[in-house]
């Protein structure tokens, strides 16, 4: 989880959308998120996710960082 963490946070703002996009398409009840629109932050627990979407972050983020 500590390896998906820090590849979300070397993706590029466009990229950081589409993460956003999936993570509200795809959350179950028991997902925490914050959407701090203020601040223009946007809050997950990857804890809370249901493992399909982790799995489809992290090959997203193989597929745009290479790793």
């Amino acid at each position: 989880m500590e390896k998906l963490a820090d590849s979300l946070q070397r993706l590029g703002e466009e990229d950081l959308l589409q993460v956003v996009e999936m993570v509200h398409n795809n959350k179950t009840a028991d997902t925490y998120t914050k959407n701090d629109v203020e601040q223009g932050e946007f809050h997950v627990d990857l804890y809370t996710l249901p493992d399909s979407l982790v799995r489809m972050l992290w090959d997203f983020c193989v597929e745009k960082l290479g790793s």
